[in-house]
């Protein structure tokens, strides 16, 4: 998919004119919730799975040098589209329920839109000068052309974007799935024949996401129903959004920080091989990620619909903050302690220093998760400047962490930084939370069982694949005996639905 594909929701409508549906209230809430994560869990878990199991094609046919320009090139896009997208993307959804009627929810869409057009010239206007970005980013003139096809990439990316949050707030999850999923095999398809046909190298890798970026502005564009239209744009509206979404602009640079930053460090004291290694450790971290990105995709909607429906949401969020821990924590565990394994599965032995990068990565990942859930309280409340804060310090903290750790450890440095600054992130943001919408979370126990997964991984990585093992085995039960009142509630609630369906049953 191409590079902003999981930053950006999706969903779909087939009629503009058709009747209102009626908000979903209560269990049917919770049923659309379930409904939509299953849906979506299957998509993307299908997207990342075939990317993931497509990484020996790529290794053995990119040397880690051009999976570094690739990365390095991508990573300098992504903070251009972060730019541009004015975090827009945030306040189309905090703004879509605001008012029930059918003309509101026109008119976000069409301010949304109109403004990211607007912007997407920027993008165009940079590309004109990618020989003197190359030279900026790479010390010379020669990727500029790769420079210049990517940011085209994220021009398309601003287009579609709308369209695919509209589909997203609207719970049209099947039409996503089937845009995402059509996309995604185009892009393994077009990533096959540019790799291994034509032999291009990291343009293999480029090219197909601007003919994807392409295809998904036409599917998405599609399976919303919506257009934009300019007898819809608000200037009203268009000001509360910018009122929304500004303070969440510096944080959005500063969240690049947090995520990208080190790929530039890593290259300004190693070299662009350094860089694809790292990268190949980042791609098989994501395996942390393939339902909860899923998941978030359906729980937003959900949680702010919750909120305003349900006194006992924040007791929900609670439990669904332990369950998501739980479940992540082992996978963190069983990536960590079998990176060997998997690295040495998946890719070619230039890239086998990966695994050694894997737990930082992974446990990472899981905290990132964490902080998700976290933060809704603030978005609940419109409470942005206090995620901008967080972000501002986790950020700040990576930048001066990696410029310490990278010279000293090397891209294990960069694995280390990301494992500490998203725990920290995710200590802010909860604490900023809870001021302004309290929530039961387990802070302690998550915090006790952390360190303690945290030093079971740095022990055991270097041990026997059977003590590895043990090990996976006794970290599973220590979490799941330490948040077993939260997993019989999880139960219970998942006995109550079954029990309920099956009562209505004919």
């Amino acid at each position: 998919m191409p590079m902003q594909a999981e930053q950006q929701e999706s969903e779909a409508d087939t009629r503009l004119d058709g009747p209102e549906r009626p908000a979903e209230t209560g269990k049917s809430a919770l049923k659309a919730l379930l409904q939509g994560a299953l849906i979506l869990a299957i998509s993307n878990v299908v997207l990342k799975a075939i990317n993931f199991f497509l990484l020996p094609l790529y290794t053995a046919y990119l040397t880690p040098e051009q999976l570094g320009i690739n990365d390095a090139i991508a990573n300098f896009t992504s903070l251009v589209y972060t730019l541009l997208v004015l975090s827009f993307d945030a306040a189309f959804s905090a703004f879509y329920y605001d008012k029930p009627d059918e003309s509101h929810r026109q008119s976000v869409l069409s301010t949304v839109w109109f403004t990211l057009f607007g912007t997407s010239l920027v993008a165009m206007l940079l590309a004109l000068f990618a020989e003197p970005l190359s030279i900026a980013i790479f010390g010379t003139q020669d990727y500029a052309m790769a420079l210049r096809l990517s940011l085209m990439g994220v021009v398309l990316n601003l287009w579609w974007l709308p369209f695919s949050l509209d589909l997203r707030v609207r719970s049209k999850m099947g039409l996503y799935s089937i845009g995402t999923l059509t996309a995604a095999t185009a892009m393994i398809a077009l990533n096959v024949v540019f790799v291994v046909g034509f032999k291009m190298g990291y343009y293999s890798l480029i090219l197909s996401s601007l003919l994807v970026n392409a295809l998904e502005l036409v599917l998405f564009g599609l399976f919303c129903g919506r257009r934009p239209r300019v007898s819809s744009l608000s200037a009203p509206l268009l000001k509360s959004m910018f009122r929304y979404a500004i303070p969440m602009m510096p944080s959005g640079l500063a969240f690049w920080t947090l995520q990208l930053a080190s790929t530039y460090i890593i290259m300004a004291f190693g070299t662009t091989a350094d860089v694809g290694v790292y990268g190949v450790a980042t791609r098989c971290s994501t395996a942390v990620n393939m339902i909860s990105s899923a998941f978030f995709t359906s729980y937003t909607a959900y949680a702010f619909q919750k909120a305003n429906e349900d006194p006992d949401a924040p007791k929900s969020f609670a439990v669904i903050l332990s369950i998501y821990y739980v479940f992540f924590t082992i996978v963190c565990l069983v990536g960590s302690l079998l990176g060997k394994e998997i690295i040495g599965i998946m890719a070619a032995s230039e890239y086998a220093g990966a695994a050694t990068l894997l737990p930082g990565l992974m446990l990472g990942q899981m905290f990132y998760g964490l902080n998700q859930i976290s933060s809704y309280g603030l978005s609940i409340t419109k409470k942005p400047i206090y995620l901008a804060i967080s972000v501002f310090v986790a950020a700040a903290f990576s930048l001066v962490a990696n410029f310490v750790s990278i010279p000293l450890l090397g891209p294990l440095g960069a694995s280390l930084t990301s494992t500490a600054s998203y725990a920290l992130l995710f200590a802010l943001t909860t604490h900023f939370a809870q001021k302004h919408y309290p929530c039961p979370f387990e802070l302690k126990r998550i915090g006790i069982t952390a360190a303690a997964m945290v030093a079971l991984c740095a022990l055991c990585f270097p041990l026997a694949l059977p003590a590895r093992l043990a090990a996976i085995v006794a970290g599973t039960l220590a979490l799941c005996f330490s948040f077993r009142k939260s997993l019989r509630q999880a139960r219970r609630a998942l006995e109550s639905m079954v029990r309920r369906k099956k009562g209505n049953l004919p």
